[in-house]
């Protein structure tokens, strides 16, 4: 069996750091009594060490993807169009619930795209797509706590999901969710209640897997074993580079398989 404890922060999962400091010394000196949430947040953000202290690091725990479809979200340096980032609250900020500000907790913040909300983003046609909205923008407000999977606390390993690489549809692994102790059916509201089929996402991810396909091909023609040029891609793939994941880790993990395994369960967590 692979020493999947090793790398369980080097998945899909989300794995913060501790909370920042600016963060412990704002929600202190603003105490928040469930109204207002939008100027509390917006007061937030106006902070000084906003971007730096949250986004930065949101981004630094995440490698650059989405926390919930995994395409790789950027800043607009250098780039063109406006910054794919947004800042989402798993449970709603509007929410007060167990007298818990859920609008400045570390814990409910993540990074996401913009879900296919706006035209004038770089590369539009895999990351822009109204009507047919992904991820937090049509999450929107809804509290869905037990209704989706919390990317904090998705199991490194068994891989839950699966991907076809003819069509790029995500689905669920019923087995490995099965062997982890999570319900399939959590699985794959995950999947729909976030629409991460929506057509473009889709093609993204062929697109990908294409790519790892003649990827394959080419290890192959140099004179590497099947076995071997699924290692040199998936290691290529599915670690980091100068702090950035490549899109759709989830969907290139599932599709090169158990080299892929090997290659995560080699991996220093440090």
């Amino acid at each position: 069996m692979l020493p999947f404890k090793k790398w369980i922060q080097k998945l899909k999962r989300v794995d913060k750091q501790d909370e920042p400091n600016f963060i412990k010394s704002f929600n202190e000196d603003n105490a928040y009594d469930g109204v207002n949430h939008n100027e509390h947040w917006n007061k937030f953000k106006l902070e000084a060490d906003y971007q730096v202290e949250v986004v930065d690091r949101l981004l630094e725990d995440q490698g650059f993807l989405c926390a919930y479809c995994e395409i790789d979200i950027y800043r607009r340096d250098g780039v063109g169009g406006i910054q794919d980032i947004g800042v989402e609250h798993f449970h709603p900020k509007s929410s007060f619930k167990d007298n818990i500000a859920w609008v400045t907790k570390w814990s409910n913040l993540l990074a996401v795209c913009l879900g296919g909300s706006n035209s004038a983003v770089h590369d539009p046609d895999v990351r822009y797509g109204a009507p047919d909205l992904t991820c937090d923008k049509i999450k929107a407000n809804a509290i869905l706590d037990s209704a989706i999977l919390n990317p904090l606390h998705v199991p490194g390993a068994p891989l839950l999901f699966k991907v076809s690489r003819t069509s790029g549809e995500l689905g669920v692994n019923a087995e490995a969710c099965a062997i982890a102790g999570i319900d399939a059916e959590l699985a794959q509201c995950t999947i729909s209640q976030l629409n991460l089929n929506a057509d473009r996402l889709k093609k993204a991810r062929r697109d990908t897997l294409n790519d790892v396909a003649n990827a394959l091909i080419e290890q192959v023609r140099r004179g590497r074993s099947p076995a071997e040029a699924r290692q040199i891609i998936a290691k290529a793939r599915l670690t980091k580079s100068n702090g950035r994941y490549l899109r759709f880790f989830t969907a290139c993990r599932s599709y090169l398989g158990k080299e892929a395994e090997v290659v995560l369960g080699s991996l220093d967590p440090h």
